[in-house]
This record gives structure tokens, sequence and C-alpha cells, in this order.
């Protein structure tokens, strides 16, 4: 390496290391319940012949440092679509996705920058249709308990238009 081409990459070094820290904006899923529940569950029991969709309650926190800042204020957050991946007896099962609508205000606001989201469709009754049809689950793994894992992926948008993106899994007893 030159000595002209080395100087440039210390330059640019220093540059960089001079640079603001960027701002941060998490959101975090703290907390998966049932619905209307008031505590924590990593394994949800559910019916796979009651022909109803299962639900839970996802708790998420908007945290946000900004740089710089006085005041500790944040941004605001708006959870636009829901995924999630099914996986069971070393399958992939087909996944879901649709809009939702939650807006999670920012820290320092003044205002609650935790919120529920209620009612989330965790065991929607398409997948329990799904498993029940011979063609697409082998019949034989549904005769003991089958657990599967939903990892669910929240994507939202900042009031300053950033993608933000968080996930959680929770486990299913058919």
């Amino acid at each position: 390496m030159t000595l002209r081409r080395m100087a440039a990459v210390l330059l640019i070094a220093l540059l960089g290391s001079c640079a603001a820290a960027p701002d941060e904006t998490w959101l975090r899923i703290t907390e998966i319940r049932t619905s209307g529940g008031t505590s924590s569950a990593a394994v949800i029991a559910v019916d796979l012949n009651d022909g109803q969709t299962d639900t839970i309650d996802i708790v998420l926190q908007n945290t946000t440092s900004i740089v710089g800042s006085s005041n500790a204020q944040g941004v605001g957050v708006t959870l636009f679509v829901a995924r999630v991946e099914y996986r069971a007896a070393g399958r992939d099962l087909p996944p879901f996705e649709f809009p939702v609508s939650l807006f999670i205000p920012a820290p320092g606001s003044g205002l609650a920058s935790t919120k529920t989201l209620q009612d989330f469709p965790v065991a929607p009754v398409t997948l329990k249709d799904w498993l029940l049809n011979p063609g697409n689950f082998p019949s034989n793994l549904l005769s003991d308990v089958l657990l599967v894992e939903a990892r669910i992926t929240l994507r939202a948008r900042t009031d300053e238009g950033r993608n933000l993106e968080t996930e959680a899994t929770v486990s299913m007893a058919f």
C-alpha cells in the first residue's frame, strides 16, 4: 500500500470516528400473554378442532434515544404489518402476513411508550384447517401433542420514516 493511500485510509477512519453517534430507536416485544391474561406465556394451549382462531396479547415498548437531546424525547412508531412463520415436526408450515395498526408514542412525550397489541391471531383457523388436511400434514403427527413454534415479526415505521422490525417466538401446544 502506498504512503498516499495509507494516509487517505487513515483520514477516512479519523473522520468516521468523529462523526456523531446515530440516534437509536428500538421497538421491542417485552411480553407475550394469552389474550386478556396478565402473566407471560411461553407456551399457548391451542385446540386444533374448535374451529376458532386463537389469539395472544403482545406487549411492545418504544425505546428511543436522540443523541445530544436534553429532553430525551424520541419519536413515535406505528406498527403496520405482522408476519407469522410456523415450524412443527421439522417442517415449515405456511406463513401468514397481515396488516396491523398500533401507534406507540415516543418516550418522554408524556404518553405511555408501552402498548399492547391485543387479540393477535397467532393460530388462525386457516392454519388449523391446513394442519387437519392429511394431504398437507401427516395425521399420525397429530395423535399426540404437536408443538408448533410461531415466529412473530412486526414491522413498524417511525414518525421520521425509518423502518423498524422486532420479533419474538411463542410455542403452541396443539
